[in-house]
């Protein structure tokens, strides 16, 4: 197996980290309907097998695998993960805890998997790639749930140069959305079918998204499609783009909680439960709720007591942390393992 790419400091603010988001499935219905009661429609002699709870915690294998993002299929009650270590994408049967090697990785040994999200109605998984090497276009992958066949590759760098990626959401039509790292832009890919075919184009660009230190990160559209919303980094900060007219940003004014990490710890991954906004520290979760639908002003209440977080997953109204370790990767410092999904204790709050 391929050892841990070796990042200078100087590498680890040209990657901007490269921490991303985790994931959010686009289509939240469970079709395993666990709430309905089957007694009214079923007759006594047909045997119905209890849904099984999905588990508090689940530990990953492996120590060099550093997953930095992840997503949920509700159709399938399967969670997917990245790795900065490996380049792979890994699923982790929901019901059961056991893994499987989703993508063996392209063979590079600087590559690394990112931001993932599931389009679950469309059996889609996003996933965004880049390499530890400077310069490095970032890539778009868009792989089939099903088969596990990688359907399409979006070269970013083909529609403006040295553009790169972090994170990924999707909207209603199957619309990708793209962070950009290292500059203030979103791109908007849209994949046609399952043909490989597909288009890129810069949605939004705006100076409130340039990089101060570490850029764009996090990214989710709100429930009822208004909004996107987006995370730089560090200095850790909160954006909000109309999905209607990209080029109304505005820098969301938060009050409460202190939104920031400690040292080179940021804004990581974000996502939507329910109405309230959800971001990943490494030492924390802060739930962010609008004080209004056009995301002017929030709240900002804090969760501490975490340690090398990454991601949020949302799988079954419940909300995942991934203790991926990126700082600790990219700093070449040794994770505390295991590598875990956590729940997280949404009364804590």
């Amino acid at each position: 197996m391929k050892g841990v790419v070796q990042v200078s400091w100087v590498g680890f603010l040209a990657l901007a980290l490269a921490l991303g988001c985790g994931d959010k499935a686009v289509d939240d219905v469970d079709r395993r309907d666990v709430g309905h009661d089957v007694g009214n429609d079923l007759s006594d002699d047909v045997d119905v097998e209890p849904a099984i709870a999905l588990a508090s915690v689940y530990d990953l294998t492996g120590s060099q695998l550093f997953p930095e993002s992840g997503a949920f299929d509700s159709q399938t009650r399967t969670f997917y993960v990245g790795s900065l270590g490996f380049g792979t994408l890994t699923s982790i049967d929901g019901e059961d805890g056991s893994e499987r090697l989703f993508f063996a990785g392209t063979g590079e040994a600087n590559r690394l998997t990112l931001g993932v999200q599931a389009d679950v109605a469309r059996r889609r998984l996003w996933v965004c790639s880049i390499t530890s090497e400077e310069g490095e276009p970032g890539l778009v992958w868009a792989f089939d749930l099903d088969s596990g066949e990688r359907t399409h590759e979006f070269v970013l760098a083909d529609t403006v140069e040295g553009a790169s990626c972090n994170d990924v959401d999707v909207d209603g039509q199957g619309r990708a959305y793209v962070t950009d790292r290292k500059n203030p832009r979103i791109y908007r890919v849209d994949a046609s079918a399952n043909s490989g075919a597909g288009t890129v184009e810069i949605w939004a660009q705006d100076p409130l998204l340039e990089p101060q230190v570490i850029g764009l990160n996090g990214i989710a559209i709100s429930p009822d499609g208004a909004s996107l919303l987006v995370g730089k980094y560090l200095p850790a900060r909160l954006l909000r783009i109309a999905m209607h007219d990209p080029s109304d940003v505005a820098l969301v004014e938060l009050a409460g909680d202190t939104f920031a990490g400690t040292g080179v710890s940021g804004a990581d991954g974000i996502a939507f439960l329910g109405e309230a906004l959800y971001v990943a520290f490494p030492e924390k979760v802060v739930r962010v709720v609008a004080h209004d639908d056009q995301w002017r002003k929030a709240q900002v209440d804090a969760q501490t007591g975490f340690a090398q977080l990454a991601a949020l997953i949302v799988a079954e109204d419940a909300l995942y942390a991934v203790k991926g370790a990126a700082v600790e990767f990219v700093l070449k410092r040794a994770p505390a393992l295991p590598f875990q999904l956590i729940r997280v204790d949404l009364e804590g709050f």
